[in-house]
């Protein structure tokens, strides 16, 4: 008769139990930035620095612990919002909620225009888009760049009837959908 691993599901149960008051905090919105979190996976726990959406629906934190027990500051890193929870008092809507997310965008100071395909927002109040800019002369995809919402202009929606080359967000060097590139 084979063993069961006792621990493996001691450990489904807690996430279980978490998922069950997940349904309860996650009534009204989202989880703010500078709120504590936990992963349900990890059961890591610290504080959203950075909510993060991107133009393909995905939505994560960067969360950073508390210090080790040696002092030391541990490294931030990014999680699906889908798999934190907070307790009430991390709940708000965000600002992210009226992001501009597939727009043409100019940034002021360059000249730069791409199309918005995700947005941050820093618990210090910062905003910034992610910028992939239209296909160069030859036809070849640029980086992606991160702006300060303050430098940018907003146009309607990209459209394909758009007279100006589409990005090549397929061979983007930038996120795509993962905020690990962010600065």
């Amino acid at each position: 008769m084979p063993k069961i691993n006792k621990e493996f599901f001691n450990k489904k149960k807690i996430i279980v139990e978490k998922l069950n008051k997940r349904s309860v905090h996650f009534y009204s919105g989202k989880i703010a930035t500078g709120k504590q979190v936990e992963d349900l996976l990890s059961g890591l726990k610290g504080s959203s620095i950075t909510r993060c959406v991107y133009l393909n629906g995905c939505v994560q934190h960067e969360v950073q612990p508390s210090i080790d027990e040696d002092g030391k500051i541990q490294k931030a890193v990014w999680i699906d919002e889908n798999q934190l929870i907070a307790d009430k008092m991390g709940l708000s809507l965000n600002r992210s909620e009226h992001a501009k997310l597939g727009f043409k965008a100019t940034d002021s100071i360059t000249g730069l225009k791409g199309i918005t395909i995700a947005y941050a927002e820093h618990s210090g109040g910062l905003e910034e888009y992610e910028i992939q800019p239209f296909v160069d002369k030859d036809g070849q995809p640029q980086q992606t760049v991160w702006m300060e919402l303050s430098r940018l202009e907003f146009k309607e929606e990209y459209s394909s009837d758009d007279d100006s080359s589409p990005p090549d967000v397929s061979l983007s060097s930038g996120s795509g959908g993962g905020h690990r590139n962010h600065p």
